[in-house]
């Protein structure tokens, strides 16, 4: 005689399904994963620049400049700086003006390039979490009780 317990049913069956450790290890495994994907594809976004068709020394000049842009403290900016292209023959200056986008750690450089012909102006939007003044930190992360 089998006896039944009112309720349960007992089953010899070992249980499928997944233990709440596995389901908390494959959630914060998709959390990492999702992280590193949207940073990448971020600066991916932030670093996309219009290259001129033909003209590879202004692609390198844009490309130059960003990667100084990336090396460089804020106060930095605003000076001027000088590099010679690959030619050698053509001096090549730019300065720039930073300002805060409002969004955590992003910022929008003005800059001024100067040839020997002519000037002109591009952006360029930066994530430079280290140029953060504690007045920008404050006004895009707001006080906990606030």
């Amino acid at each position: 005689m089998k006896r039944e317990q009112r309720g349960f049913t007992r089953t010899d069956k070992k249980q499928s399904g997944f233990t709440l450790i596995e389901v908390i290890i494959a959630l914060a495994l998709f959390a990492v994963s999702i992280t590193g994907l949207t940073q990448s594809f971020t600066n991916g976004l932030l670093c996309k620049t219009k290259l001129p068709k033909g003209n590879n020394d202004e692609a390198f000049c844009l490309q130059l400049i960003r990667t100084q842009l990336m090396q460089m403290k804020r106060e930095e900016v605003e000076q001027a700086h000088t590099f010679c292209l690959p030619d050698n023959k053509t001096q090549i200056g730019w300065s720039g003006k930073a300002a805060f986008c409002k969004v955590m750690s992003l910022y929008r450089v003005a800059v001024q390039i100067r040839d020997n012909k002519d000037r002109k102006n591009e952006v360029f939007f930066v994530h430079r979490p280290d140029w953060m003044t504690s007045e920008e930190k404050a006004a895009v992360m707001p006080e906990k009780g606030s």
